[in-house]
Order: C-alpha cells, then sequence, then structure tokens
C-alpha cells in the first residue's frame, strides 16, 4: 500500500478481480459506486436530463468483477482520517484497520461487446461501450492512417468514484493518475510478452519470423484510454485532462423517463509508456 495525498492521509490496493469478488472490502466498493454515482446525478435529475428516481451503477456483488474479467483491475483508496465512529451515507469503515474506503477506479484491457439491445430502463447500459461500428470508425484528431495503431494495446476505464464529501480535494486527478501508471504498467508487460512471442515465431516460408512492429520499441509504444460518461456533466473534466472525444450517443426525451433527453460521450487518449 502506498501513500497518494498529502492533503488526506490515504492508502491505496490493488486488486484483480478473483481477489475483488472474494474481498471483504467488496460491500463499502459496491455502496461507494453506487452512491456516488447517484449523487453525482441528483444535478442532472433535477434538470431534467435524466430520470427523477435513483440510478445504480452495480445491480450486485459479483457486476463489477464479471465486467473486468479476466485481466482488468480495481485500485482501492483508503484513509484513516474520515468517518470514524461517524455514520456517513455510502461510506463503510473497517472496523478492524479502522480504515475507510474513500474512492475508487477500475480498468480493463477493451473488448468489443456484442450489442445487448436498446437501454430501456437498463441504466446500467448507459455507459457500456457499444460494439464498434465498421461504416463509422471512431474520429481520429492525429492524422493516423487506418490501421496504423491498430498494435497497441486499448484499455478501457469501467468505474471511477470519490466520495462527494471529499471532493474537490484532488483525490479524483489522484486515483486517475494511478489507474493510467497501473494501466501503462500492464500494457508494456502484454507489448514485451507479445515481441517474446513474434521474435520467436516462424514464417510462412519456415524461416525464423522478422519485421515485428513492436520489435523496437518496447518503453517507447503506447495505449489507448477510453471511456463512457455523461456528456453534460463529465466531459469537460476528463478534456482537461487529455482526453478527447470520439462519438457522442444521443438519448432522447423519455428514456428511462429524462424529461429532456441526454448525451453519452466516448472518449479516448493516448499514453506514451
Amino acid at each position: 500500500m502506498a501513500s497518494s495525498s498529502p492533503s488526506l492521509g490515504t492508502e491505496t490496493s490493488i486488486l484483480s478481480p478473483a481477489v475483488l469478488a472474494q474481498s471483504p472490502h467488496l460491500p463499502a466498493v459496491i455502496k461507494l459506486l453506487n452512491y456516488t454515482y447517484d449523487q453525482s446525478h441528483i444535478n442532472a435529475r433535477n434538470g431534467g436530463l435524466l430520470p427523477p428516481n435513483p440510478t445504480t451503477r452495480l445491480q450486485s456483488l459479483t457486476q463489477l468483477s464479471s465486467e473486468l474479467e479476466p485481466h482488468g483491475f480495481t485500485i482501492l483508496m483508503f484513509s484513516s482520517e474520515v468517518s470514524q465512529g461517524e455514520d456517513v451515507e455510502g461510506l463503510v469503515t473497517n472496523g478492524e484497520g479502522g480504515v475507510t474506503l474513500i474512492a475508487t477506479g477500475s480498468a480493463k484491457p477493451y473488448v468489443p461487446t456484442k450489442s445487448e439491445g436498446e437501454v430501456g430502463d437498463k441504466g446500467y447500459l448507459l455507459f457500456k461501450r457499444p460494439p464498434p461500428n465498421r461504416n463509422e470508425p471512431e474520429a481520429d484528431t492525429e492524422g493516423r492512417r487506418e490501421g496504423e495503431d491498430d498494435i497497441w494495446p486499448k484499455w478501457e476505464i469501467l468505474a471511477m468514484a470519490v466520495h462527494p464529501t471529499l471532493q474537490g480535494r484532488g483525490l479524483a486527478s489522484t486515483l486517475l493518475g494511478q489507474v493510467i501508471e497501473e494501466i501503462k504498467i500492464r500494457a508494456a508487460s502484454s507489448i514485451q510478452s507479445s515481441t517474446s512471442t513474434n521474435q520467436n515465431s516462424v514464417n510462412s516460408s519456415g524461416g525464423l519470423a522478422t519485421g515485428n512492429p513492436r520489435e523496437e520499441v518496447v518503453g517507447k509504444g503506447k495505449v489507448m484510454l477510453m471511456l463512457s460518461t455523461l456528456l453534460e456533466l463529465n466531459e469537460s473534466y476528463y478534456l482537461k485532462r487529455g482526453f478527447i472525444s470520439t462519438a457522442v450517443r444521443r438519448f432522447e426525451p423519455g428514456t428511462m423517463g429524462s424529461r429532456d433527453g441526454f448525451s453519452v460521450v466516448e472518449m479516448m487518449r493516448w499514453v506514451d509508456l
């Protein structure tokens, strides 16, 4: 565990999906994510963007670990300076260790998913990145040729939450930075593994394969970060942190009971390894 914020004493742990599924902190993770998700959308609900009923990010204790399987991870941020002897909604304090889970972030290697149909009243589908539309490739603002960057890893940031009472202290930026650093470590490892495998592969003529495009770029490669979020609330936050918007899904009035309709934006960012 490592200290991560000078303004508030914190410690972090990184859990695999399998460990998260068995972790005693799992109920606190679910409670924090659902409470923060709901509270962050209060203004959107009052403004007519989202339906008036509370929104829930996770429907069960197993949903997050299932979404992250098999190679994703979750970062848990704890503090011993919060909620000692208090009952704060959305927070759970570990009785033995005296630490409180105050923030969490999750990511996994990007894998295109199959369509699950219309959102309807299934709120958990709102921020689930849809399958890629081959006829409408994601925008590329850096002038790359089609397929030029297909060799590089792609990771999707799935869930980020800082308890509402602790927002504005830089914890979200700290947590996002830690998530990105962990992605970089794992992406670099996958490139090294792929490079090693390709260097020992045999070409169609029976000779040793050569010309591996990753051969001399380990440590100099890059990874694509991807996320989906509510445009009206969060796009500006991620734009300031180097992400660009690549696509927008518009949900018309009446979706999930929304009065005015709302938009979900797909965003991405290249990060050097």
